[in-house]
């Protein structure tokens, strides 16, 4: 509403500066001076106008930039986190940008992409679902933004079954000496019954 405000004000002052009065062309007339002065203040009153317009029109323009370029580091640092989940989950370059290249030859939108990848980990393999099944990346590519947000849990269920396994199994033992066992025993076969003269 501010904004709306400040847009209908500037709006408001553009038409009145416009309005100059003209230039008055009989210096005999007996309101010449007030004509002049009229004149020359309609004059004024643009020339402030637009000095403080054109600060406006800058300093929107620098705003507008620093969103654009905050908004550019946010999605490189979105790809960024994407990439190295997938690599975690033992994605190959090649098996990453197949997934990433049949995606948008299905024509996954910036937005769509977007709501991907915020999923973190989960992102890839949703990605990955999708690419391996083309009829359900089109019903969901098709979607709205808001039934993706839906459809995307039901995915997330789907594409854990990619999930790499990890195993809780310790590992193998390297010392295979039990508590029981002599550590000696068997070390020296032929010593038994051995005389030394």
């Amino acid at each position: 509403k501010v904004a709306q405000f400040e847009q209908a004000e500037r709006e408001r002052q553009a038409a009145q500066v416009g309005n100059i009065p003209a230039m008055p062309t009989d210096q005999f007339d007996d309101d010449y001076d007030e004509q002049l002065q009229a004149h020359i203040n309609g004059k004024v009153a643009q020339a402030n106008y637009n000095t403080k317009n054109q600060a406006y029109l800058d300093q929107q323009q620098a705003t507008q930039q620093q969103q654009q370029q905050a908004a550019q580091v946010e999605a490189a640092k979105l790809q960024n986190n994407f990439t190295s989940d997938a690599k975690k989950l033992g994605a190959t370059d090649e098996e990453y940008n197949s997934v990433i290249n049949t995606l948008n030859k299905q024509g996954l939108t910036k937005d769509t992409g977007d709501l991907i990848m915020h999923l973190g980990g989960d992102g890839y393999l949703v990605s990955k679902h999708l690419a391996a099944n083309p009829i359900e990346a089109q019903d969901f590519i098709n979607s709205s933004l808001g039934m993706q947000g839906f459809k995307l849990a039901e995915l997330q269920q789907k594409a854990s079954a990619l999930k790499p396994k990890t195993s809780n199994t310790p590992s193998p033992a390297t010392n295979l000496q039990g508590n029981g066992v002599d550590p000696e025993a068997g070390k020296y076969k032929n010593l038994s019954g051995t005389k030394y003269s």
